[in-house]
């Protein structure tokens, strides 16, 4: 009886403690489930975002690599640009060169010209003057020769028996016998005739009326005594107001005669 008893009181502890284990394991069990099932969201919400991150990372190494080509291509265009600015900054430096050197030629050119054109002038404004003088010189010895031929003419018109067609011939050759020409005075005769020649007056000894083309030539003539004249001073030519008063004379009897 006595055994009996331990071994019920056994039984009964082994069936609390058996009942207390599956309780255990059924509390186990219950976490176990519950861990599957947190493990199975877990593992799916990791493959989602697993697949975002791959569909992310296609995205982007597409567009890396189509950046990377666009870089390359801007790479070879900035190579091209560089070589095509160092061949045109090559021939603008050239052709700066060249115009620079055909701006000084011409311009050398230019100034040679000028200066060229500078003496032509001077050396024709020198022949305008000592041709002005030559035949203000020829004009002063005409009057001086046609001075007795004007004494002549009025002992003539009180004499009519005198021909007055032959009247210049023979006052010229009493000129010439009672002045003898020298050589200077010969070579101003001959410019005078050339002059005279010319200007369409083939005989110097009749007296005519002054061309307007040498009227002028006097004015610029007595322009350019005014200017040199003022350079020097303000002094006065006496012998080319002589000259002119004479003119001025002869021009009037000139025209006395005409009205005659």
């Amino acid at each position: 009886m006595y055994l009996y008893d331990q071994l019920q009181n056994k039984v009964k502890s082994l069936e609390s403690m058996s009942l207390k284990f599956r309780q255990q394991q059924e509390a186990l069990s219950a976490q176990l489930q519950d861990f599957l099932v947190y493990k199975l969201e877990a593992q799916e919400a990791l493959n989602k975002e697993k697949q975002d991150s791959m569909s992310r990372y296609g995205a982007l190494s597409s567009q890396h690599k189509l950046l990377k080509n666009q870089h390359e291509d801007l790479k070879r265009q900035l190579q091209e640009l560089r070589i095509q600015h160092a061949s045109l900054q090559l021939s603008h430096q050239q052709v700066q060169e060249e115009n620079s050197h055909k701006e000084a030629l011409l311009r050398k050119k230019h100034e040679h010209e000028l200066r060229n054109m500078q003496e032509t002038l001077l050396k024709l404004k020198e022949d305008s003057r000592s041709l002005r003088r030559t035949q203000d010189v020829v004009h002063a010895k005409q009057l001086t020769m046609q001075m007795p031929e004007e004494e002549e003419e009025e002992e003539e018109e009180a004499d009519p028996a005198r021909d007055p067609n032959n009247q210049g011939e023979d006052e010229f050759e009493e000129a010439e016998l009672e002045h003898p020409q020298t050589e200077g005075e010969q070579i101003l005769s001959q410019q005078k005739e050339t002059n005279l020649k010319g200007a369409g007056l083939e005989n110097p000894l009749f007296p005519v009326t002054v061309p307007v083309g040498h009227q002028h030539a006097e004015e610029e003539y007595e322009e350019d005594q005014e200017i040199e004249n003022d350079d020097n001073g303000g002094e006065v030519d006496e012998d080319l107001e002589v000259v002119q008063m004479k003119s001025v004379k002869k021009r009037g009897a000139a025209e006395e005669r005409d009205s005659y």
